[in-house]
């Protein structure tokens, strides 16, 4: 923090001050909600300044002041609903951060003036409908998330808004209206129409109420130079009654309306109750990143075998069983994230990733050191929890060192050690079946939770009149999975012994 205004600056910063500074605070920077600080600059000293940072000092409004060199202004985390006029004059500003703070329209002066404005951060405000601007000609980055905005912006579309490359609307409900939408198509379609259907190149939709197979997803075919989508669902979709009514829901890849996208390099999906991953996923060949996290993915297809580009693949909290045999073609694979899956296997071409520098694997279901893992360079692992000690793997991997990496990177708190498998043994000596799980195996000294019992007595509802959906969820035990609480899923996997000779005889005699 600058203790004082020095005359020969080109910038100026107020940070928050810390309980400590109180004095300083009321002194040198924020006084009642006015910027007392300017009133110790001369005319000279303002036309000296090019970068004003007011982030979180609690402005409710500001001095009508002419800053008119300034190139970068940040006014977010305040208390601002309107700005002075004379902010339009503003001829070479660039970067305007407006973000948290209490605008319910565009400032007036986003309206008359900006024409150099390249980057606009509305985010978290309760803007309803961002009107025609002048600044909208030269703008490349305009940030509008988590607003009221119910309709897509029609300034958006103006053929003024034609160098736009990064757009993120997520968080607002703008594809609600059917007819807003059809309006869109409309106007992106017409012929010899310049438009951000050919500039943007990066948008994010997260939580804006897209559905597969509606035509809230045609929007996306008229986007063919995107590089970047993001419909990720934001918060967690542990349990489907929380499933609020702005998420994206779509359980298959929408790609009838993102066939064009031949550039595309990042797709991320998480969180969007994503179960089918299809074989067309190969059609986006300059697939970079790929993120697929907490979705019910069981099975991928062979055709995600084909991305020869991928580097970085997030798989993380799914439900797959195995991977595809042809996973070694991923040459440029460097990154592959798969904890919280039921994996018992993996398959031998992974040693032929060459490049794999990072894999976690934690919380599955193996049950034997792969020995895929000697052939790796690996400069990141996590194998614990899977039903093997990760302490006999061999001293020349210095497991201790690849399993630190890993965690710092992706600053992940997780405890150690292996799970051993849960067994249900069944015994004909008894009127009930007893879930024996045997110790947890735990360096960190953690107790595994006691497992439920399962009786054997079979209750069936024999009312035909009432309408019941069965839910498996219901009536599984919480056992293993408990033991992390930030799984979305609570899913055991048992192995069932064999029955017992004579077992069944009592309902056979009935």
């Amino acid at each position: 923090m600058k203790n004082s205004v020095e005359k020969n600056l080109d910038e100026f910063t107020y940070n928050q001050p810390n309980e400590s500074s109180e004095e300083e605070f009321r002194s040198e920077n924020v006084n009642d909600n006015e910027v007392t600080v300017f009133h110790k600059l001369s005319k000279a000293d303002f036309l000296k300044l090019t970068t004003v940072v007011l982030k979180g000092a609690r402005l409710s409004s500001l001095p009508d002041i002419p800053f008119i060199n300034v190139v970068k202004f940040d006014l977010s985390d305040n208390l601002l609903s309107s700005i002075p006029s004379s902010f339009s004059l503003l001829e070479k500003l660039q970067t305007l951060n407006l973000s948290r703070n209490q605008f319910d329209r565009v400032p007036d002066c986003l309206a008359r003036g900006f024409f150099a404005l390249k980057h606009l951060f509305l985010s978290e405000n309760l803007i309803v409908n961002l009107r025609s601007m002048d600044c909208l000609s030269s703008l490349q980055l305009l940030d509008i998330h988590k607003n009221q905005i119910d309709s897509f912006p029609d300034s958006l579309i103006s053929t003024s808004c034609v160098r736009l490359v990064e757009l993120d609307i997520s968080h607002n409900f703008c594809f609600k209206k059917e007819k807003s939408i059809d309006e869109l198509l409309g106007l992106l379609c017409r012929p010899r129409r310049a438009t951000i259907s050919q500039s943007l190149k990066n948008i994010t939709l997260s939580n804006c109420q897209l559905v597969e197979k509606c035509s809230e997803t045609n929007f996306l075919e008229l986007l063919p130079n995107l590089r970047e989508l993001n419909l990720t669902n934001d918060g967690s979709l542990e349990h489907k009654k929380l499933f609020s009514n702005e998420h994206n829901f779509l359980p298959k890849i929408p790609l009838s309306s993102m066939m064009n996208m031949k550039h595309l390099c990042v797709l991320k999906l998480s969180n969007v109750s994503l179960r089918d991953l299809t074989d067309k996923i190969s059609e986006f060949r300059n697939l970079e990143i790929l993120e697929l996290k907490n979705n019910y993915l069981n099975w991928l297809p062979d055709g995600f075998c084909d991305l020869k580009n991928l580097e970085l693949c997030d798989l993380s909290n799914n439900e797959l069983y195995l991977l595809p045999d042809k996973i070694g073609n991923l040459s440029k694979l460097s990154v592959l994230l798969l904890p919280f899956n039921p994996l018992s296997d993996l398959p031998e071409s992974l040693g032929q990733l060459e490049n794999l520098k990072f894999l976690d694997l934690y919380f599955n279901q193996i049950s034997k050191i792969p020995e895929v893992f000697l052939n790796l360079n690996l400069e990141g692992i996590d194998v614990e929890n899977n039903h093997f000690d990760s302490s006999s793997l061999p001293k020349s991997m210095n497991y201790s060192m690849l399993l630190n990496e890993l965690r710092s990177k992706y600053q992940l708190t997780r405890i150690l050690g292996y799970r051993p498998e849960v067994e249900i043994s069944v015994s004909s000596d008894s009127d009930s079946s007893q879930l024996e799980a045997s110790s947890y195996s735990e360096k960190s000294g953690k107790d595994v939770p006691t497992c439920h019992s399962i009786s054997s007595v079979e209750l069936w509802d024999t009312e035909e009149d009432e309408d019941d959906l069965f839910n498996p969820n219901d009536f599984r035990p919480p056992c293993v999975r408990e033991l992390n609480p930030s799984s979305r899923r609570k899913t055991s996997y048992f192995r069932v012994s064999p029955p017992v000779e004579g077992q069944f005889d009592d309902a056979e005699s009935e």
